[in-house]
């Protein structure tokens, strides 16, 4: 009586309505057992995909076959059953066989050192990748199709979960978790947190365990704000149309959450080496004007820090010699009571002038961007209905985003003209007026944003001076000129602390 083992597999659960579900395959395999006299020594069972065998159940299979020398077949009740892969099906088939392990199914029972059972094992194998090639098609297509429509298919994102239409068509729902998003949005939008940071902070508060990369996804995830992302293909570009779904997250904290994930906004994140470097990033090396970087050296007495270009390049500063001479710098460069009282009034009639153009401006801002949001969502339609070609497409949606960007950008400017902006300019020239104060007591995170604001370019720090390489008009500002200071760029070069 010849040994074998039973192979029962299934990928989705309609196949038990085919007839081709575990039991039906086992209880088919075991009925011909029985009436050709074979021993059964081993029934494996699993739901699991055929386009590879790596596969839980069929690991263990490989493992017996090892150990146990007296098996002389495995049966399967279909050939696709064992794989949808014509090549490895193939060469799975020749591994067993060179352990005398003939592999057949009850379908199409070959004999395989015959010539002309082989091309008949050869023509079953490509079938059943073919039909799962056409299966995988139709899928894709029905999952794009239903993007088309605005509904999210797959499994649904954090703080959403998987649900029905009426009409039995699957969409996503938020379910409890959707404050939890809210929270993750809002507090990253503040632009004090590195992603990571928050994750960290989030794993230990709220106990959401998500990986670096998954939290990095979620905080792009544009399903969020309410749209649906429809891949390209070869044929069509990627568009993103608005979904059946309801939003979590609002438009403007999206947007804020990705103007910082760009790294378009200078000193976004804080962490403890920032509370100890808050010049790192801002400085270059007076040698070779590459950028210095910072780190701790431990010494005699404890640990020591340092700002340091990198090698071969020797150049290197105490931190705290650093920090004591901008400190002083700032204080040579506040601006003399009479030219901020001066700045002052300017800004103030400035201010008044930019009130009145955005009462006037706004209605028709807001018209101009209807109209091109109502463009966009045209176009969209028009590339689903093949009404417009992709290339065509593209070249319109670009032209049609920038202007939709413009006018959001004027809106939100004219926004902040139009709110009362006297308290606003009264804070303004009180921290100018205290400014190496306000540094010398702020945090890492506001030390940052002052550096930030006055010198967008790189500063040098040499022979306890500072200086830069480039005209900045703020500095000319500040000491009072109008004018300017030419071409060769600040260099305060005589301040010494």
């Amino acid at each position: 009586m010849k040994n074998v083992i039973l192979y029962c597999r299934v990928s989705t659960d309609d196949q038990a309505k085919t007839g081709t579900s575990l039991d039906s395959q086992e209880e088919q395999l075991r009925r011909y057992c029985e009436s050709h006299s074979l021993n059964i020594v081993a029934v494996f069972r699993e739901d699991f995909s055929a386009k590879t065998f790596i596969r839980p159940e069929w690991k263990k299979i490989e493992l017996l076959v090892k150990t146990d020398k007296s098996i002389d077949g495995l049966l399967v009740s279909y050939l696709d059953r064992l794989s949808r892969n014509h090549l490895e099906t193939l060469q799975m088939i020749e591994k067993f066989k060179r352990k005398n392990i003939e592999i057949n199914s009850l379908d199409h029972w070959t004999h395989q050192d015959r010539p002309e059972d082989k091309i008949t094992l050869y023509l079953l194998s490509g079938l059943a990748e073919l039909n799962n090639s056409r299966h995988s098609e139709r899928v894709t297509i029905g999952l794009r199709q239903a993007k088309k429509e605005g509904r999210y298919v797959g499994q649904a994102p954090l703080g959403y979960k998987n649900s029905h239409t009426p009409q039995g068509r699957a969409y996503i729902e938020p379910d409890s978790n959707a404050d939890v998003v809210k929270y993750i949005f809002s507090e990253f939008a503040r632009g004090i947190y590195h992603p990571d940071q928050l994750r960290r902070k989030l794993r230990l508060e709220q106990k959401l365990n998500r990986s670096r990369n998954a939290f990095s996804a979620l905080l792009t995830n544009i399903v969020y704000v309410g749209k649906v992302r429809i891949p390209a293909t070869k044929n069509t570009p990627e568009i993103i149309i608005q979904g059946i779904h309801l939003p979590i997250i609002d438009d403007d904290t999206f947007q804020k959450v990705q103007f910082i994930l760009s790294g378009r906004k200078r000193g976004s994140y804080s962490t403890k080496k920032e509370e100890i470097f808050p010049l790192k990033g801002h400085l270059l090396c007076p040698t070779c004007m590459r950028n210095l970087t910072a780190s701790l050296s431990k010494g005699n007495g404890g640990h020591y820090s340092y700002y340091h270009c990198q090698s071969p390049c020797k150049c290197r500063f105490r931190t705290r010699n650093a920090e004591e001479d901008f400190l002083g710098f700032l204080k040579s460069i506040v601006p003399k009571d009479e030219v901020l009282k001066a700045y002052k009034m300017i800004l103030q009639n400035v201010s008044s002038r930019r009130q009145k153009d955005a009462s006037l401006s706004t209605p028709d801002t807001k018209r101009k961007l209807t109209e091109v949001e109502a463009d966009l969502t045209s176009l969209d339609n028009k590339l689903i209905k093949n009404i417009i070609s992709s290339d065509r497409y593209k070249i319109m949606h670009d032209q049609l985003k920038k202007s939709q960007n413009h006018l959001k950008y004027q809106l939100s400017e004219m926004q902040i003209s139009k709110t009362s902006s006297s308290d606003m300019i009264d804070k303004g020239f009180h921290l100018l007026a205290r400014l190496d104060y306000f540094y010398e007591k702020g945090t890492s995170e506001q030390k940052k944003k002052i550096i930030g604001s006055i010198f967008p370019e790189k500063l040098v720090y040499e022979n306890c001076a500072y200086r830069t390489n480039k005209n900045n008009e703020l500095m000319a500002l500040m000491r009072g000129n109008l004018i300017g200071v030419g071409n060769t760029g600040f260099e305060p070069v005589t301040f010494r602390v």
